[in-house]
């Protein structure tokens, strides 16, 4: 017979998918934090939680559906667990994060403050996911990773090693920062690598096939001109995985030679014009090729 480590108690709460959930209470001492007679936070059924190692999930926190928590994983404070997401192993989940979908936490990974990870997210290693940072699609964080601030990770994007993607930062699906690289309030496309020691910040772009490794990589530069909401424009000027210059600016994505063209065409001998000519020949410069 199957020796049972916690019960279901009678008190109950509404979990957030609508159905009950019940506090669970240790039957033995679980690791070092849980005394027999402790109780726990929220569970649908049994299923959710393993009746071996150490997990344990505490406070008001609660998993539903058919997501499960194993090894020695905790689940804390007001986090959720939910749908067919596995937290496993040594991570941690805290705050009101919310694990969904199909994502997974492992290793010695933690989700906390108010993050939230969906769909096939994976967040393993010891990497850290928190304050409001999301994680959509299968996108990764991992080895000794960090993903904070209102940072977003969308559909296949990874960040490894030991980089840190922060501030309003999105990186998008193929979209790689790893190695010792920061992005703080700053834009990656798919297929743009962010790596090395360098921080790639200020509202630079760095579009597909972009391969950033130093700040002798890419040059961003605010425009005297704003858009058409009354926002800051900006143009980033990056080094390419051919060797080449690309730009990334509103409505255009291209070589230098190509973004040359359309200043010429568009704004002529212009004020802006000249701006923009001046600020080709200092990306130039400033660009190592």
């Amino acid at each position: 017979m199957k020796t049972k480590k916690y019960e279901l108690t009678d008190e109950t709460i509404k979990l957030k998918n609508g159905k009950t959930g019940h506090r669970i209470k240790a039957l033995v001492d679980i690791g070092d934090d849980v005394k027999a007679g402790d109780l726990g936070g929220f569970i649908e059924q049994e299923r959710n939680l393993s009746h071996k190692g150490s997990a344990w999930v505490f406070d008001n926190a609660m998993v539903e559906d058919v997501a499960r928590v194993f090894g020695n994983a905790k689940v804390c404070n007001d986090a959720v667990v939910s749908y067919c997401a596995k937290v496993y192993d040594n991570a941690k989940i805290s705050g009101d994060a919310i694990i969904a979908g199909e994502a997974r936490v492992y290793g010695n990974a933690t989700v906390s403050g108010n993050a939230r990870l969906y769909a096939k997210s994976r967040v393993y290693g010891e990497a850290n996911v928190f304050d409001n940072a999301s994680i959509i699609g299968d996108g990764r964080v991992y080895d000794n990773a960090s993903l904070f601030g209102n940072a977003s990770l969308l559909n296949g994007a990874q960040v490894y090693e030991r980089a840190k993607v922060c501030g309003d930062s999105t990186i998008y699906a193929g979209g790689l920062v790893y190695g010792n690289a920061t992005v703080i309030d700053a834009i990656v496309f798919g297929e743009g690598h962010i790596f090395g020691d360098v921080t790639f910040s200020a509202n630079a772009v760095a579009s597909k096939k972009a391969r950033i490794s130093s700040d002798a990589d890419y040059y961003c530069v605010m425009s005297i001109e704003k858009t058409n909401e009354g926002k800051d424009k900006y143009t980033t000027f990056y080094r390419t995985i051919s060797g080449g210059i690309g730009v990334h600016f509103i409505g255009f994505r291209g070589s230098i030679d190509a973004f040359a063209a359309m200043i010429d065409r568009e704004y002529g001998d212009t004020d802006l014009g000249t701006f923009y000519r001046q600020q080709i020949e200092l990306a130039k410069s400033k660009i190592r090729r």
